[in-house]
């Protein structure tokens, strides 16, 4: 090997459909994953051709992924660019699915910024939003479950058995995936076990209690949903549940954090 020349190193034996990837440039082989997996997904569900957005990490929203329209411009002109990013204390730990969900949920957004004609307020889920996302197999909810409602300020999202989101999905080659994961998790108390951890679906304030208390947010006078997970003191990833979905916000920003 010439002198200068750079290396790719393993992190863990190479197998047949492992990721390998450079890491003496973890920005490059991060954003190139990231670039890879939004160009599957808006090849094989929305059918159309998007444009690149800038990845960033962002860990001061409770949030797993949020999106920015035209957030940047070229520094010698020409078209802005938009904005995905993502909360590597939540999104550490979510499965491929998960993750995959989160992503297309954003991606949606950036078809509607591109090709949508239905615009709305800044951080509303409008019924363009909502039905191109049921159309790539993806249930809107303001809930994450069956029977919430499809448009609104924050939204998830749940997947249709074996509709097109998840053929995709199976169909995606194991070599798709970020290599790199964010390490430092978010610090909460974890010693009291008796509450479990509410959102408000709103503007995000959290509240601890019983689970089986009916909490109301008197400041924005929406609802509280108890969090997944939240008995244990963890602030869940996305609390995407395989089958059903989430009760807790996930989803965008750009704007302000919303789902």
């Amino acid at each position: 090997m010439r002198s200068g020349a750079t290396a790719a190193v393993e992190l863990r034996p190479r197998a047949r459909g492992s990721v390998s990837y450079d890491t003496k440039r973890p920005s490059t082989a991060q954003s190139k994953a990231f670039e890879r997996i939004c160009a599957y997904f808006a090849r094989e569900l929305l059918d159309e051709e998007l444009p690149a957005t800038i990845l960033t990490f962002d860990r001061s929203v409770a949030l797993p992924s949020t999106f920015h329209p035209d957030r940047w411009s070229p520094r010698m002109g020409g078209p802005r660019v938009s904005e995905i990013s993502l909360n590597p204390d939540l999104f550490r730990d979510l499965t491929k699915k998960k993750l995959a969900m989160t992503l297309c949920h954003e991606l949606v957004h950036l078809w509607q910024h591109v090709h949508g004609r239905m615009r709305s307020r800044e951080s509303y889920h409008n019924v363009e939003w909502s039905e191109k996302l049921l159309s790539i197999g993806l249930v809107p909810s303001d809930t994450g479950r069956p029977g919430g409602k499809p448009v609104g300020q924050r939204m998830t999202q749940y997947a249709v058995p074996d509709g097109a989101f998840e053929k995709a999905l199976a169909r995606m080659p194991k070599t798709l995936a970020l290599p790199f994961l964010g390490r430092e998790a978010r610090r909460t108390k974890t010693t009291d076990r008796s509450k479990s951890k509410f959102v408000c679906l709103r503007c995000g304030d959290q509240a601890w209690g019983k689970p089986t208390l009916a909490l109301d947010c008197r400041k924005c006078l929406a609802s509280f949903v108890l969090e997944e997970g939240g008995g244990s003191g963890q602030f869940s990833s996305d609390g995407l549940d395989d089958d059903h979905g989430s009760r807790d916000v996930v989803g965008d920003a750009a704007l302000g954090p919303v789902a």
